[in-house]
């Protein structure tokens, strides 16, 4: 049975599940049945395969298993071929406003307006490029990113996703990302695989722009645990914070935050759901 909670209250969930080349329906069946063990009204995924019949099947059986009956899927392109869901027990329309500047893959940040009983929300779920890979393509996302928050900045807003950032959290809650030297400065330039150089702080300020104590989003983890990043992913022996829920300081108070880490632990994904529970501010 699914158990919700109060009106005035909304649990939102966002989970990396590593789709991007399919999940087969076995593991399918552990990912709808973890998240019937937690259920949400608004869950945000990243890494779902376009390609195949996985998006139909997995919104079916979040309709039937979960009551997730509002959907929208971003797509894929030619070399990207996944993208993120936004599915929610309200229901969902896409919404098609691009950033300016653009994003190198525009449907990674997929953008949906969720009919919640007291007001429309703009859920976003986001999958930044990783930048060892694609070097300042991340940034280049980041930035299209930040101004999609700050358009129609009175919009309720709730963002989840993959943002492969930061590379730690200071007491005080400020994000340090990966171009932060050791001693804490973001002087000089750095150059990605492609040739492509640009300054440090720009990469640290798209970072901090976001996810940061200054975003116009409040981050809901770190609203409850100051100053104490948690580990959602694993590569290669590195623990990394890289999951993340935010939710817009003007609409919404955050109740309570935490992370499914048995998930990853079970072989689910890869990554650890995220899960926050955020009040309407009266």
């Amino acid at each position: 049975m699914i158990v919700t909670i109060a009106v005035n209250h909304l649990r939102v969930l966002s989970w990396n599940v590593r789709g991007t080349t399919g999940i087969d329906n076995a593991r399918l069946r552990g990912i709808v049945d973890a998240m019937a063990s937690s259920p949400a009204e608004i869950v945000l995924l990243q890494e779902v395969s376009a390609a195949g019949d996985l998006v139909t099947r997995m919104r079916s059986a979040f309709a039937e298993k979960l009551s997730l009956k509002g959907w929208c899927f971003s797509g894929g392109s030619r070399d990207k071929l996944y993208g993120n869901v936004i599915a929610s027990r309200f229901p969902v329309s896409i919404v098609r406003r691009r950033p300016k500047p653009d994003a190198p893959w525009p449907h990674l940040l997929a953008r949906g307006m969720v009919q919640s009983p007291t007001r429309a929300i703009e859920a976003i779920s986001a999958h930044i490029p990783n930048g060892a890979k694609y070097g300042w393509k991340k940034i280049d996302t980041l930035e299209a990113l930040g101004t999609i928050l700050v358009d129609e900045y009175k919009t309720p807003r709730v963002l989840g996703g993959d943002f492969n950032e930061p590379e730690g959290v200071g007491p005080d809650n400020a994000i340090i990302s990966a171009q932060v030297a050791s001693d804490g400065s973001v002087f000089g330039r750095w150059r990605d695989r492609y040739g492509r150089q640009d300054q440090c702080w720009r990469w640290q300020s798209a970072v901090d722009h976001v996810l940061g104590p200054r975003s116009i989003l409040a981050h809901a983890w770190l609203a409850r645990n100051r100053g104490v990043p948690a580990v959602t992913h694993v590569t290669r022996g590195k623990k990394c914070f890289f999951d993340h829920l935010l939710a817009s300081r003007d609409h919404f108070n955050v109740v309570d935050a935490g992370f499914h880490h048995a998930w990853r632990e079970q072989g689910l994904s890869d990554h650890s759901a995220a899960w926050s529970i955020i009040r309407w501010r009266s």
